[in-house]
């Protein structure tokens, strides 16, 4: 990508396909927030079962922050599960922040039988189905 900015001519080279969470910023919000949200995109989610190992628990949250995720603690009801959230700062979004920014995860991990379920939910199917593979391409 070449374009001028205020210093002068810009050269970036990109890796592509650019993961969607290259644009994404922490969100931290309460857990009544957090719901209210996740609540928002009912029908529009992807769900992920994939193997967890208890070596690939430690990596989660480094994980989620390096997709710039801010994960949200004592938010879901059982200890075990992770949730996060982010917001993607595109220029279609109505407002940073907004509803309709959010991208929304919740990890339900099973150490017992090895698994981990994850969930994404944001205003895009599409998005949420990248996410959701990214996520556990790094933590199987």
């Amino acid at each position: 990508i070449k374009f001028t900015g205020p210093a002068g001519p810009v050269q970036l080279v990109l890796p592509l396909p650019l993961p969607p969470t290259k644009f994404n910023a922490p969100l931290s919000v309460d857990g009544p927030e957090f719901f209210r949200r996740w609540k928002l995109f009912d029908q529009i989610e992807k769900q992920l079962v994939f193997k967890l190992d208890a070596a690939a628990l430690a990596r989660v949250e480094p994980t989620l922050a390096g997709f710039k995720f801010a994960v949200l603690k004592q938010v879901d009801p059982n200890p075990s599960n992770f949730v996060a959230a982010g917001c993607l700062m595109a220029r279609g979004a109505a407002q940073p922040q907004a509803d309709n920014a959010s991208l929304l995860v919740r990890l339900e991990i099973n150490l017992q039988a090895g698994m981990c379920r994850a969930s994404v939910r944001s205003p895009s199917a599409d998005m949420n189905a990248v996410v959701a593979k990214n996520i556990a391409s790094q933590l199987s």
